[in-house]
């Protein structure tokens, strides 16, 4: 590891600790909103719940004054706080209705000044932030720009890539067994086929088609996150983290490998596996209406719902901002069907969509979403199951063999797992601590919402962002049993009408039973767990799997930091959408939260100019591409480092040592053509070990010439050539 990349470790580990520490120390603070308000009890169900003034207006409503506010048990515990505060002075009320209590005290002036200096760091911070992903984002913008016209391989295998699209373009096959002409790499062939498509339509054979999908594939992203922490917790919070998630995503080109814009295939899979997240995500705030146990729940108390659930219909919308409308059933299941064509078209781009189908199917089952989770895996599976077949009948088997027999054979290495977990994970500790101290702050800060019990961690409950997402199947029966199967309709109440007077105050739909949002241990409210659930187990879900993505792929030889890209957006959009909760449930949190988006910003600082290729590495790809057309004047010429530069085009490095890997020899047709002297001269960077994988080229073909060149045309992956990797000139013995 570089000086350079310990000292981004470092700094990132540092602000981590020191924004945990703010974190922790904010949340002990008392629960003042950004103007000064106490918005009350976050336990509290949105049935009753006070909003700030931000909320009413993100539902289109005025603010609330305090002499004309009705009072709650939350403005009932409010004036307790305040009484509590202000007892030095005398300054408390003496009734529940006496309305607001002055705050003289010297105690009250100093909290509402730190109160105020913590709202103006809050908004500057929020400034700083937002203009430093604004930066990284159009620096990216620009580097992309730059790079496009190219004419050269930004990345190691780029040039192999091409080749791999200009064999559609020929309508050649790709999936061909190993020999001296051709065989692929081990990707399925959806981003070969759209390079080919865009290849022909611009008559076009250079990068830029395969330059353009992946920085369209990019911009797709950045906005997909956007709008996906924008439906996690919708409102300015939403709006403003999801800009944040979208530029921190832009903000860690360098540190993926400077991918965004070269020519692979990894955005467009990126971003085809985000669609399909972002979709069933979107399908999920149905409440049921995709199916399953809490849809048929709802539906049977929809006639007559106690106080404290939700109602679907178009003249009583929850009081409760965080999913604006429910789905319809036809709309969720068109989402859910939506969702299972996206990751079957990331599954064509890249093996590793499975991982996500799998995380999705998790999510549905977890949620009961039995309906969903039929058409979502049903369609996952059969249309993955079919492309395999037709493809592998297509190719006579050999699709299969590249995309699952040549992979799963190299198997798993320990020690590069290792470097995932100690190396690439800590420069993201900021986002990580932002989502280890919202579960924390969900289970003791006490910022959940009635109703949702949470994840079970050794015995405790955990909820994560207010969402029901566990509770055991005799708990769920259990609550099917007391449930009401038959209740007359309530007369519809305005949410003020419906708060009680007084905590104690009983409701008069239900006389025996007391409101189910004040703090009595032993009242439950059989359908509390029947309320609409939303997208956030789903975003868990792709998050986790795109962690486990990012360890499988790096922990695999040959992994690079390309594969860090699913792992640090996973990491990204939670934590955005936990801090966009965070925010809007404790605005007193704003102030850390957007510290630890600075902390993680500013190690994912680079030089936008190492990123450009300067004229030195022009000229030596023009150096190497001379060397290559003055040996095929004397016959067919092999390239094994690069690709794109022999005509015809050849297998490269890569791909033959993934075959060797799987098969433990070198494949017996390249073999013969190597014994009979096919080339008139192989090209390599360095000249391989006799005793190792390409020792066998060495039987029958010998280093005959060095051409000394040392410097990359590349600018990101694997370096080559380079000071310790010269070119050499293999001529047969």
């Amino acid at each position: 590891m570089s000086a350079a990349m310990l000292a981004r470790l470092a700094l990132a580990l540092a602000g981590a600790a020191g924004g945990a520490v703010w974190l922790l120390r904010s949340s002990r603070a008392p629960l003042t909103g950004r103007n000064g308000e106490d918005p009350g009890d976050d336990t509290l169900s949105p049935g009753s719940a006070p909003l700030l003034d931000h909320d009413r207006e993100d539902r289109g409503e005025a603010p609330e004054s305090p002499a004309s506010a009705p009072l709650t048990p939350q403005s009932w515990g409010k004036q307790a706080r305040v009484a509590a505060a202000g007892s030095a002075s005398g300054s408390f009320a003496t009734e529940p209705g006496a309305g607001a209590v002055p705050r003289s005290s010297r105690r009250g002036a100093a909290a509402r000044a730190e109160g105020a200096a913590a709202n103006l760091l809050a908004d500057r911070l929020c400034t700083l932030v937002l203009a430093w992903c604004a930066v990284w984002a159009l620096v990216w913008l620009g580097l992309a720009l730059m790079r496009m016209r190219y004419p050269y391989e930004l990345e190691w295998i780029g040039g192999a890539m091409r080749d791999h699209g200009e064999r559609v373009l020929a309508g050649r096959p790709l999936y061909l067994a190993p020999g001296p002409d051709w065989f692929p790499y081990e990707y399925p062939p959806l981003y070969f086929w759209a390079s080919a498509a865009l290849m022909r339509l611009l008559h076009d054979t250079s990068y830029l088609s395969m330059r353009l999908i992946s920085i369209a594939s990019t911009i797709g992203c950045a906005a997909i996150l956007g709008l996906w922490v924008r439906q996690a917790s919708p409102g300015r919070p939403g709006g403003t983290w999801g800009a944040i998630a979208a530029g921190m995503f832009l903000a860690t080109y360098r540190f993926t490998g400077a991918w965004y814009d070269v020519e692979r295939l990894d955005m467009l899979f990126l971003f085809l596996s985000m669609l399909g997240g972002y979709w069933l995500a979107l399908a999920c705030p149905t409440g049921g209406g995709a199916g399953g146990r809490r849809g048929t729940a709802q539906a049977r108390t929809a006639a007559g719902a106690p106080p404290g659930t939700y109602k679907t219909d178009e003249t009583h919308k929850p009081d409760r901002p965080d999913n604006t409308e429910p789905a319809s059933r036809g709309r969720a299941l068109g989402l859910v069907l939506l969702s299972a064509v996206a990751f079957w078209l990331a599954f064509l781009t890249k093996q590793q969509a499975i991982l996500f189908i799998v995380g999705g199917v998790g999510a549905l089952a977890w949620l009961r979403q039995w309906r969903a989770l039929a058409l979502f895996g049903g369609a996952s599976a059969a249309l993955c199951l079919a492309s395999v077949a037709l493809l592998n009948r297509a190719t006579d088997g050999w699709f299969g063999y590249y995309c699952f027999h040549v992979p799963l054979a190299n198997g798993i290495r320990p020690q590069l797992a290792a470097q995932f977990l100690f190396e690439d994970l800590p420069l993201f500790a900021p986002a990580i601590v932002a989502c280890a101290g919202a579960l924390l702050m969900f289970r003791h800060a006490g910022i959940r919402e009635s109703g949702y019990s949470g994840i079970r961690v050794f015995g405790a409950r955990y909820s994560v962002f207010g969402v029901r997402v566990a509770g055991s199947r005799r708990e769920a029966a259990e609550r099917e049993a007391v449930a009401p199967q038959e209740a007359e309709p309530p007369l519809r109440q305005t949410p003020s009408a419906s708060r009680p007077q007084h905590p104690n105050t009983r409701t008069p739909e239900h006389p025996n039973t007391k409101h189910p949002n004040t703090k009595h241990p032993n009242t439950k409210h059989p359908n509390t767990e029947h309320r609409t659930p939303n997208a956030l187990l789903p975003t868990l879900s792709w998050s986790v799997t795109g962690l486990a993505g990012s360890l499988l792929s790096r922990a695999h030889w040959g992994g690079d930091q390309n594969v860090l890209m699913s792992g640090y957006s996973g990491l990204t959009l939670l934590a955005c959408a936990f801090a966009a909760r965070l925010e809007r449930k404790r605005p007193t949190l704003a102030a850390p939260l957007y510290a630890l988006a600075l902390a993680q910003l500013l190690p994912l600082a680079y030089r936008p100019d190492a990123q450009l290729p300067g004229p030195a590495q022009r000229a030596a790809a023009e150096r190497y591409l001379a060397e290559v057309r003055s040996l095929e004047r004397e016959g067919e010429v092999l390239c094994l480092d690069h690709g794109g530069m022999t005509t015809p085009s050849h297998f490269q490095i890569m791909a033959l040592l993934d075959v060797i890997g799987s098969e433990k020899r070198m494949p017996p047709s390249l073999l013969a053509a190597l014994r009979s002297h096919r080339f008139a001269a192989i090209l390599v960077d360095s000249v391989p070990s006799a005793d190792g994988a390409l020792g066998p080229i060495l039987t029958y073909y010998r280093p005959a010439e060095c051409l000394h060149m040392t410097t990359t045309w590349t600018v990101t992956g694997f370096p080559t050539p380079s000071p310790g990797r010269e070119v050499w000139v293999l001529r047969p013995r």
